[in-house]
C-alpha cells in the first residue's frame, strides 16, 4: 500500500503494454495527462463509495455564549449600549428581555447589534444571552457519519438530524427549553437548537474527502493527487486495477470486448468488495434481545416539564 502516483501509473502501463512515462505531474503527453486525471477521478469515487476507517475522523467543539447587558425599544431591532460586543456575529442567536424567540444577530456594531426580529417591550440595563448556534464544519468535511452526535457534558446523544419540518417546528414550539440538543446541518454549518446556554463539549464523527497524502508516512491532506510523489489510503492493486479499466474504457477498448455486465465483473470491482470488507472489520450480529442503552438519551429523558 501507499504506491505513489507515478508507480501507479506506470505499474498500470507496464500491465497494459504500454510506456511507462517517467513523470506525470507537468508532462504534457496526453497519455501522462489523461493517466493523472482519470487517477484522481478513482480517488474521489472511491471516498464518496464506503465509510474506509482512513477517511474516518472526529470533530470537537464547545459551544460559546456570552451574557451583556443593553437596552431594546418595543418595535426596534436594535440592542444598544450594550456592556460588550466581544466575540459576536451573525451565528448567534439571542435571549432576554423582549426578544422572540428564534431571534439571530444580523449586523454587530459598535456596542449595538442589530437583531432580526423586533423587540417587542421597551427595556432599559436587562441581561441579554448571546448563544452561539451555528458551528463550522472541520476542514475537509465531506459527510457526517449519523448517530455519531453527542453532547458530552450532559452524556446526552443529540437528536436529529432534523428535517425542515421538524426544525421549523421546534423554532415555533415550546421546546425552546428542551434539555436535548438538537441539531441539522444547513449550508454548510453544524446548527444547534435550542440554544445552549452553557460551555458544553460537543463531538461527532465525520468522513473526511482528503484521501491523498503528501508522502507514504504522511497524513491524508489532499482531495487532489498534485505530485508525482503523492500517495493515497486505498490498496495499491485496487487503484492499478481500476485505473487499467478506466483507461480502456476512455480508449473505447472495454465496450466491444466486453459486456456492462462484464465489466461489474471485473476485478477491480472484486478488489473493491474485498478492500470495504476489510478495511475496518464487522460487528458481530447477535439474533437474541438487543440490549438497552447504557447511557441516558432522548429515549430516556424528558424534553421539558423538569420539577413539576
Amino acid at each position: 500500500m501507499a504506491q505513489t502516483l507515478l508507480a501507479i501509473c506506470q505499474q498500470a502501463s507496464r500491465e497494459m503494454g504500454i510506456a511507462a512515462p517517467a513523470t506525470i505531474i507537468s508532462n504534457t503527453d496526453l497519455y501522462a495527462v489523461q493517466l493523472l486525471n482519470l487517477l484522481n477521478g478513482i480517488g474521489q469515487d472511491l471516498a464518496r463509495e464506503h465509510e474506509w476507517q482512513g477517511l474516518t475522523r472526529e470533530h470537537s467543539f464547545s459551544t460559546e455564549n456570552y451574557t451583556y447587558t443593553g437596552n431594546v425599544s418595543g418595535g426596534n431591532t436594535n440592542l444598544t449600549d450594550l456592556s460588550s460586543v466581544a466575540s459576536l456575529d451573525t451565528t448567534f442567536m439571542i435571549d432576554g428581555t423582549g426578544v422572540p424567540e428564534d431571534t439571530f444577530i444580523t449586523t454587530v456594531g459598535a456596542a449595538t447589534v442589530v437583531m432580526s426580529r423586533e423587540a417587542s417591550v421597551t427595556a432599559t440595563g436587562g441581561s441579554y444571552i448571546f448563544s452561539k448556534v451555528q458551528y463550522s464544519m472541520p476542514t475537509g468535511f465531506d459527510r457526517i457519519i449519523d448517530d455519531t452526535q453527542w453532547d458530552k457534558t450532559q452524556a446526552w446523544r443529540m437528536a436529529g438530524p432534523q428535517t425542515g419540518q421538524q426544525w421549523q417546528w421546534l423554532k415555533a414550539s415550546i421546546l425552546s427549553t428542551s434539555q436535548v440538543v438538537h441539531f441539522r446541518i444547513i449550508r454548510n454549518l453544524f446548527q444547534l437548537y435550542a440554544p445552549v446556554t452553557t460551555e458544553n463539549f460537543m463531538r461527532f464523527e465525520y468522513v473526511s474527502a482528503y484521501w491523498g497524502a503528501t508522502g507514504a508516512s504522511a497524513a491524508p491532506t489532499l482531495s487532489t493527487l498534485t505530485a508525482d510523489t503523492d500517495t493515497n489510503i486505498f490498496p495499491d492493486r485496487l487503484m492499478i486495477e481500476a485505473l487499467k479499466l478506466r483507461f480502456r474504457v476512455a480508449q473505447g477498448l472495454a465496450k466491444d470486448r466486453h459486456s456492462p455486465r462484464d465489466i461489474e465483473r471485473t476485478l477491480p470491482v472484486r478488489l473493491l468488495d474485498a478492500a470495504k470488507a476489510a478495511d475496518a472489520g464487522s460487528p458481530t450480529l447477535s439474533l437474541g434481545r438487543r440490549p438497552h442503552s447504557y447511557l441516558l438519551d432522548r429515549d430516556s429523558i424528558p424534553d421539558h416539564g423538569y420539577g413539576t
